[in-house]
């Protein structure tokens, strides 16, 4: 996992390797991550927590709310890491809730101009309900299926172990399992055609190669379940296997 992914070796490296003066690259991922702010928001969600901050000003707590969100975004900007795709900017979540709270400093009171404001934000709350939100329903849809294709679909009956090699899109966030082992498939990171091949041999001789696509390829492992009884989950069946430079001698362990 570690050789696919540079972000493990920078943390492994200790807390301050995750910290840097910004570069270029670096403020152009946070530039992208505000403007992602803004496209998920509510429309001109920001310009009213804005003006709701200067309206209230004088007020401390605002203040304060105010400064846990500029400092959280502003921190974030000495990271060194890019979110990736993502939805939002997850890493400014901390302070999220600040953001509604400032925009409803900006119409607190019933005052005519700031009635006028209060109901240009319930439309935009609204149309934004009706037009954006499914946008961007069919935006995120598209990007899991396409994400999800990259692994053929399971042979039945029997169980199937997936390879997943680099190379794919986000073909790391691929490998996601029940952490006991219990369902009927298994995802592996790919070490390899030897490697892989190995530990076919040593588990499961009579897998059969049924699909290969970019970056994954699908063994079938047969008609019988190859589930078992785990002394580690009682009364649930999970995969028992075992692997090393050499045969197992016993019979596969967990």
């Amino acid at each position: 996992i570690a050789a696919s992914n540079p972000g493990v070796h920078a943390i492994s490296g200790g807390l301050f390797s995750s910290f840097s003066l910004p570069d270029k690259s670096m403020i152009d991922m946070r530039v992208a991550a505000a403007a992602k702010m803004w496209i998920w928001a509510v429309p001109c969600l920001f310009l009213f927590a804005w003006l709701g901050g200067m309206r209230r000003r004088d007020d401390e707590r605002v203040r304060l709310l105010a400064a846990s969100a500029v400092i959280t975004f502003v921190a974030y900007i000495f990271v060194i890491f890019d979110q990736g795709h993502g939805w939002g900017f997850r890493y400014f979540h901390s302070a999220w809730g600040v953001i509604p709270i400032l925009a409803g400093c900006a119409m607190a009171d019933q005052s005519e101009p700031k009635a006028r404001l209060a109901a240009f934000a319930g439309a935009a709350a609204v149309l934004n309900l009706l037009i954006v939100v499914p946008v961007q329903l069919m935006h995120i849809d598209a990007v899991i299926s396409r994400h999800s294709a990259q692994i053929p679909k399971p042979r039945r009956p029997g169980n199937n172990v997936y390879f997943i090699g680099a190379g794919g899109f986000y073909s790391a966030d691929l490998v996601q399992m029940d952490p006991l082992l219990r369902g009927q498939d298994l995802l592996l990171f790919s070490r390899g055609p030897k490697l892989d091949g190995e530990l076919r041999r040593q588990n499961w001789p009579g897998a059969v190669l049924v699909a290969r696509s970019f970056g994954a390829e699908e063994w079938n492992l047969g008609p019988r379940d190859q589930r078992r009884a785990s002394s580690f989950a009682p009364g649930i069946n999970s995969f028992l296997f075992a692997y090393s430079g050499h045969a197992p001698e016993a019979g596969p362990t967990p």
